[in-house]
């Protein structure tokens, strides 16, 4: 995964909502510079890289909801570019493994191979063709200046509504750093709340929000790592690891989800069959690769389970929150009033 672009000019000790507006400023700016490389190239690499720089922005998002007034965010647009973006990914991404099992089949299994990846294909170009004016130059544009509007009038707002209760974060006064630290122990409450879906192998979408979850910790952890000294970054990449498990494994539960219903009989004149459910050249390649993710399944939730367990036995929640706290402590006082606007 590409690194996320250095936010620059960031002072942990200042306003949280001057920290925050930086991030978020970066963070769409990362995304808005890679359109052209996205629509002027046809390998995968250009459409993951504005894929994971959205997810980026929206993860931020997510974290600093508490800090500024939702307001004239143009979020449905945002999310529409996201949506997009992962249309045509998750095309690449099934692709590229259709293409991988391909080196390794031969016979009847390689040419059903070979015709699933004529669907991907097809479904590829109809969602690079949607991508198309999703992300197009004045469109986005647009967004951009709206977004910008946006924050630069954002902040406070949400925090002075009546009855919503103030944070260690979202109090006036707070540094960036303060904030840091109530993001990541957010962050690292909700993978907890999760953290027994490891121990339930086909809670299929229980499993897909802890992936989630850990996801959104890592980049939590990789965004205020300079205001540890780096300190988070060995605890981000352990993270990546339970992430990363856990995404093989949501691939494998999502193409033996397509593949089953292939191979049931009992589908073949269902309106929502598709061509390839009573192509007899498909059902040997889809056998073959039912069988495959099946066993790479448990696999990968081998490794989440053994990550986990780890993590159980060195207690590594409690050491990222007590250094956390630890630092917090010894850290200056927050900006003055006046600095913080």
């Amino acid at each position: 995964m590409a690194a996320a672009k250095e936010v620059k000019g960031l002072d942990c000790g200042a306003g949280a909502l001057e920290g925050i507006r930086l991030v978020l400023r970066t963070r769409f700016g990362e995304m808005y510079d890679l359109r052209e490389a996205t629509l002027g190239r046809e390998d995968a690499k250009g459409v993951h890289d504005m894929r994971v720089a959205s997810r980026r922005l929206r993860s931020a998002l997510r974290d600093f909801r508490g800090f500024y007034d939702r307001k004239g965010l143009p979020k449905r647009r945002l999310k529409e570019v996201a949506r997009a973006l992962g249309e045509v990914r998750d095309q690449d991404v099934a692709i590229a493994a259709l293409e991988k099992r391909l080196s390794k089949a031969s016979g009847a299994v390689a040419e059903g191979i070979e015709h699933l990846l004529d669907e991907r294909r097809a479904l590829r170009s109809r969602a690079r063709a949607g991508l198309g004016p999703v992300i197009a130059e004045v469109p986005l544009k647009e967004l951009h200046l709206k977004f910008s509007s946006w924050l630069e009038h954002a902040g406070g707002g949400a925090r002075d509504k009546p009855g919503v209760r103030r944070s260690l974060g979202s109090a006036l006064g707070a540094s960036f750093w303060q904030a840091g630290v109530e993001v990541i122990e957010s962050r690292l409450t909700e993978l907890l709340k999760l953290g027994d879906s490891i121990y339930h192998p086909f809670e299929f979408e229980s499993l897909h929000r802890m992936r989630i979850a850990a996801k959104r910790l890592r980049y939590a952890l990789e965004l205020f790592a300079p205001c540890w000294g780096g300190r988070l970054k060995s605890a981000a990449r352990e993270v990546s690891e339970l992430q990363t498990a856990l995404g093989d494994l949501r691939d494998c539960d999502t193409w033996i989800a397509d593949l089953s219903p292939r191979l049931d009989r009992r589908h073949d004149k269902s309106e929502d069959a598709g061509a390839s459910i009573a192509d007899p050249r498909v059902r040997p390649a889809a056998i073959w690769l039912l069988s495959h993710f099946t066993k790479e399944r448990g696999e990968h939730f081998s490794s989440a389970l053994e990550c986990w367990q780890k993590w159980e036995n060195s207690g590594f929640f409690e050491q990222v929150s007590e250094a956390l706290r630890g630092i917090q402590a010894i850290q200056p006082e927050a900006p003055a009033a006046q600095d913080r606007q």
